[in-house]
Parts: C-alpha cells; structure tokens; sequence
C-alpha cells in the first residue's frame, strides 16, 4: 500500500490530500529555508521517499536536503512524472523538475521538519512524501 503527503501552493492543492503551506518556497543560493509536514504512521513503514518539484529545471544534486536533521544523499531524478500511479488532474512537469531522496522509514516523526538549502536560486512548488507499507 503506497499513502502520499504533500504539500503545495494555495492556487494548486489536490482536495482532501494537501496540507497548506507556504509554498511556493524560494530558496536563495546558499540559503536555508524550514517546512514542516506533519504525518501520521502508527506502523513503521517498508520505504519512504521524498519529492521535491521545482518551477523550473533543477540539476541533480543542487538541493541539499535535511529531514528531521538528517542530511540525505544527493536529489535523483525521479523516473516518471508522477508520483505515485494514479490519474492526476494536471499535467505533472517534466522529470528535470524534480529531485527524489530515498529515506530511512526511522527518521520519519509525527511532525517532520525538512530543510533545503540550494546551490543556485530555486523555487520549491510542490512537496511530496510517498511511504511504503
């Protein structure tokens, strides 16, 4: 079973799914920028992955990204467009958009902070957090 959380810009959330927060999110180069996303996962999950999709082109790599404090492995781009296998309202972006990080199912918390700080100016649109069980 594959259960998604996102977090998205007020003008494009997906009903009953998305949690408000302030998104976009523009991260000048260098700088470090905070969000939460609270979850809720009383049986550790098997896998969970983190996407984080930009409004434009992002290279690989150019994202460091902390969750809860723990400094993940460089961003990939993810092979498909979508997040999970489902129809979709939109027209998701290209995958250049979009950077994934695998993480520990242990890090995940009720409420999870995640920290992104960039190597270039970029513009965070959309959060997603796909766990596994």
């Amino acid at each position: 079973m594959e259960k998604v959380y996102t977090l998205s810009a007020a003008k494009s959330p997906i009903p009953h799914v998305s949690l408000p927060a302030p998104l976009p999110l523009r991260i000048r180069k260098g700088e470090t920028r905070r969000i939460s996303l609270p979850t809720s996962e009383p049986v550790l999950p098997a896998g969970v992955r983190l996407r984080v999709e930009c409004a434009d082109t992002v290279a690989g790599g150019s994202i460091d990204l902390r969750f809860n404090g723990v400094l993940l492995r460089p961003g990939r781009h993810p092979a498909t467009r979508l997040v999970a296998l489902r129809e979709v309202l939109y027209d998701p972006p290209p995958v250049a958009f979009s950077l994934e990080f695998d993480l520990d199912p242990n890090t995940l918390r009720n409420v999870n902070t995640i920290s992104l700080s960039a190597l270039t100016d970029v513009t965070v649109n959309w959060i997603y957090l796909t766990v596994n069980h």
